[in-house]
């Protein structure tokens, strides 16, 4: 490659770019795909990354779909190239990571997150390596298994057991009730898990591995849109400052072309996040765009720079199906960006934890805080089941079904549901 690392560096940072110190690596597609379906390298071994692995080179391999790269938030952060690529796909890949790495090192969502997280995989991996020794392969599976279902049911703020202060002189069924709510609601369902489940200590460590990951990821999962726009913005601005040939200039057009693209029937992150980016900047100028690099997750960006005119230049509606047609169920330009935002904003149900003793017996009650959309019944009560194999004893979840208030209910042999 006629460009190096330093040129592009010194190009991206000339345009006001301030990324993370960044490294790059070159990689075959089983390594590049490998780190994918892990999320980062060296994390655990685990049989639903295997899966994710399959899938994805077996699309690869048949053309059906290719990861240019990939990059780790971290400081350096830490970037992975295919080796497949050519030599103008990687220099435009270079232009799209730094774009990342500025967003991880600049925007807020991202200002707690571990920033080593790469370097400590290995060691966590390790330890759970061992728990695999000692306790068995089963064993530590069906224990991720039943924590990675709950990795993203997590809060920053975090869980501690509260010890609240008895009036010697109340009555004990009045301290009983103190005791069964002391520190709840709790959004941070994992959190109180291994807090409070009857885990032992392997265990517990496992879940302090799975809970710290998910605080780790649930940043990207609310930037997804606005990250990969900044990207694909900043990675389209420096391959046009960059001294390409017109033959390079024409495959990084083709290659670009396929990534921001808008795909019918879906919503293509890399290109709505593009589209808003490139209009804030139309609007408001350079400075604004930084600013809102800094502060803006996807919802918040939807909700306050997706505009009448952009709604329209873009062409997005809400569809859904009659029979067998495909009708448009919305084109209201403000309802579609409320709807959208409030999408991104819930990228997944809200529940919490209400009642550590609910029917007196011991069980677990979650709330679900409803927003207009229902729970997938199958995939609740697979949850609920392994809630139970932490919690070993019943667990129930409030929602709403047909308008009607409901628990739906795992006690260890049955699942099932009643009114409230």
């Amino acid at each position: 490659m006629r460009w190096t690392e330093r040129d592009v560096w010194t190009c991206a940072t000339s345009m006001g770019l301030d990324p993370f110190p960044t490294e790059f690596h070159t990689v075959p597609a089983h390594v590049l795909y490998d780190i994918a379906a892990r999320g980062m390298p060296g994390r655990y071994s685990y049989w639903g990354y295997g899966k994710d692995y399959f899938h994805e080179i077996t699309r690869h391999e048949h053309g059906l779909g290719r990861i240019y790269e990939l990059v780790i938030n971290a400081n350096p952060s830490q970037a992975f190239l295919l080796d497949a690529n050519s030599d103008v796909i990687n220099l435009m890949v270079m232009t799209h990571v730094l774009g990342h790495t500025d967003f991880f090192k600049h925007n807020r969502t991202f200002a707690d997150t571990c920033r080593d997280m790469p370097d400590r995989a290995a060691l966590r991996a390790e330890r759970i390596r061992q728990y695999e020794e000692r306790y068995g392969l089963d064993a530590v599976e069906q224990t991720l298994d039943a924590l990675l279902a709950l990795e993203f049911y997590v809060d920053p703020d975090g869980y501690t057991p509260q010890h609240p202060v008895l009036d010697k002189e109340s009555p004990e069924k009045d301290r009983a009730t103190q005791r069964r709510f002391a520190g709840l609601p709790c959004r941070d369902v994992l959190g109180f898990l291994i807090a409070e489940a009857p885990l032992d200590d392997w265990q517990k460590d496992i879940g302090s591995i799975v809970r710290e990951d998910g605080l780790y990821f649930w940043p990207q999962i609310r930037t997804k849109t606005i990250n990969e726009g900044w990207a694909s913005f900043w990675h389209g601005k420096l391959m046009h400052e960059l001294d390409l040939s017109d033959g390079e200039f024409m495959e990084f057009a083709k290659i670009n072309a396929g990534v921001v693209c808008c795909h019918p029937g879906a919503l293509n992150p890399y290109w709505l996040g593009l589209n808003i980016l490139a209009d804030i900047e139309h609007r408001h100028g350079r400075e604004r765009l930084f600013q809102v690099r800094r502060l803006e997750t996807d919802s918040s960006l939807v909700r306050n720079y997706l505009t009448r005119e952009l709604v329209e230049e873009l062409g997005l509606i809400r569809y859904g199906f009659k029979g067998d047609a495909v009708v448009v169920t919305e084109d209201n330009w403000e309802s579609i960006r409320d709807t959208l935002a409030n999408d991104f904003c819930a990228r997944f149900p809200e529940i919490q934890v209400a009642d550590r003793d609910y029917g007196g017996t011991g069980g677990l009650l979650l709330e679900h805080v409803y927003d207009g959309r229902p729970l997938k019944q199958r995939s609740a009560f697979k949850v609920l089941e392994h809630i139970h194999s932490l919690w070993r004893r019943p667990v129930y979840l409030q929602t709403l079904e047909a308008g009607k208030s409901v628990v739906w209910y795992y006690d260890g042999r049955t699942t099932g549901s009643r009114s409230v």
